[in-house]
């Protein structure tokens, strides 16, 4: 544990939260610690050193950008966090951006931060996920990726005509952009509502669940807005930023700027950035043709190889891995027939025996019944082959 006054997450292995109660925190459940087996750890900075970490991070888009200058020299670590500061020297406005481009990149998972900031007018700050490939090719935002803002904090609203907006440092924006930043752009985005305890200088964790079927973005674990438009399907890296564009977004700069580096108070810092991935589970034994669930399709394909010794597998109808489709792996199925993998089974499987010539009968039966033939003549008749095929196989 740190002792800078600020936070930790311990215990990465068992992912339990706990937060210094001296910024009103509490122990909570997360996307990630309420099903830990469901996911694993791929990316983790917590800004132990007191240097930025080159094998993670670099600095993104060095120069004039907007209404400053980007520069590495507003990009510092140290006592366990990441500080970004946004001031001004010489009339001239300085601010930082860094992300993890050409060091990682991901495809789908949970892409989370801890932050803080102090934002000023004409300035905001962001974490947020881009593509390589961003806007190509147009018109294919699942191929090129997207722009995918996780949070933006500002201080103000931007207007025209030379005044601020209203204080909206208790609110903050995610967004999603595809097809470039041209005539052909897309974006769809969320000022979301005020959130409890949010504004300058609070602690809060900011989240992306980002899969095949779209994303999910949280605020302290809590879902706040789903999207299911233009899922990228490629890898994307992440960005930690401060921009400054004066009568833009943010609003206006003040009068005489953000102050020198030594006495701004503009900044953004953050706790720790953690990326995971999603655990694909298992098929269960008796998933057979391992869509996910077990049931009545997964009987079938047992049916369908019932006496296949040698060379079978689990799709064949193989639950026990004995390489033979036999009773033994119908019992399998039996036990755990209506179970999903997405759900862990309470099932412990014991050593299953070979099923008895009265139970055979029975087996039999199940199978004719599922596939739909209640026929009597047909029952018998398949009865009779079914124990014909098994004391052959058994001999």
């Amino acid at each position: 544990m740190r002792f800078a006054g600020h936070p930790r997450r311990l215990n990465v292995v068992c992912l339990l939260v706990t937060l210094n109660s001296g910024f009103g925190g509490a122990v909570r459940g997360s996307v990630v610690t309420d099903n830990p087996a469901a996911w694993n750890l791929t990316f983790n900075d917590d800004f132990s050193g007191s240097s930025l970490d080159g094998s993670k991070w670099a600095n993104r888009y060095p120069g004039q950008r907007n209404s400053a200058v980007n520069t590495g020299d507003a990009v510092s670590v140290g006592g366990g966090l990441l500080t970004i500061t946004t001031y001004t020297e010489g009339g001239t406005n300085y601010t930082g951006m860094i992300g993890s481009q050409g060091k990682f990149q991901q495809t789908y998972g949970y892409f989370e931060a801890r932050m803080k900031f102090h934002s000023t007018a004409g300035q905001w700050s962001a974490f947020w996920l881009q593509s390589p490939t961003y806007g190509n090719p147009i018109g294919n935002p699942a191929q090129a990726g997207t722009e995918i803002d996780v949070v933006e904090h500002r201080a103000v609203n931007g207007v025209s005509g030379g005044a601020n907006g209203s204080d909206i440092r208790n609110r903050y924006v995610s967004a999603l952009h595809w097809d470039g930043y041209a005539a052909a752009h897309q974006s769809v985005g969320s000022l979301h509502a005020p959130q409890p305890g949010l504004g300058n200088d609070t602690w809060h964790t900011y989240g992306l669940k980002w899969s095949p079927s779209g994303y999910e973005y949280y605020f302290d674990d809590a879902l706040l807005w789903t999207v299911t438009q233009a899922v990228s399907e490629r890898s994307e890296y992440m960005i930690l930023s401060s921009e400054v564009n004066n009568g833009g977004f943010g609003g206006f700069v003040p009068a005489g700027g953000y102050g020198s580096f030594a006495s701004s108070v503009t900044n953004m810092q953050v706790d720790y950035v953690r990326v995971y991935e999603a655990v694909t589970p298992p098929p269960l034994p008796g998933d057979f043709n391992e869509d996910g669930h077990v049931n009545g399709l997964d009987l079938a394909n047992w049916r369908a190889n019932f006496g296949r010794q040698a060379l079978s597998g689990h799709t064949q109808g193989d639950a026990d891995g004995d390489r033979d489709v036999d009773g033994a792996d119908y019992l399998v199925w039996q036990q755990q027939v209506g179970l999903n993998s997405s759900v862990p089974s309470t099932i412990a499987l014991a050593a299953v025996p070979e099923p008895s010539a009265p139970l055979l009968a029975t087996i039999a039966a199940a199978t004719l019944a599922l596939a739909g033939r209640s026929n009597r003549q047909h029952v018998r008749r398949h009865r009779s082959e079914f124990s014909s095929n098994w004391h052959q196989a058994v001999l």
